[in-house]
């Protein structure tokens, strides 16, 4: 149970995810990419369907964004 005292801030954490540059090294990837898509395709899948060069689709398939509404 210590380590729940231990976690880094939200600050760092975020600092921590951009640094990482995920979709960089994922479009750095010199071959072909394939996304087979089925079920639900929510958030950060339809980032990363969008980012590959085929994408074949089933039958049953969902696409939905998540977004959080803030008030101004």
């Amino acid at each position: 149970m210590s380590e729940f005292g231990t976690a880094p801030s939200q600050t760092i954490a975020r600092h921590v995810r951009w640094a990482r540059d995920l979709w960089g090294l994922f479009m750095s990837i010199d071959k072909p990419i394939i996304a087979s898509l089925h079920g639900f395709v929510i958030g950060s899948g339809i980032e990363i369907a969008s980012l590959c060069d085929v994408r074949k689709f089933q039958q049953m398939m969902h696409v939905s964004e998540c977004r959080k509404l803030h008030w101004v």
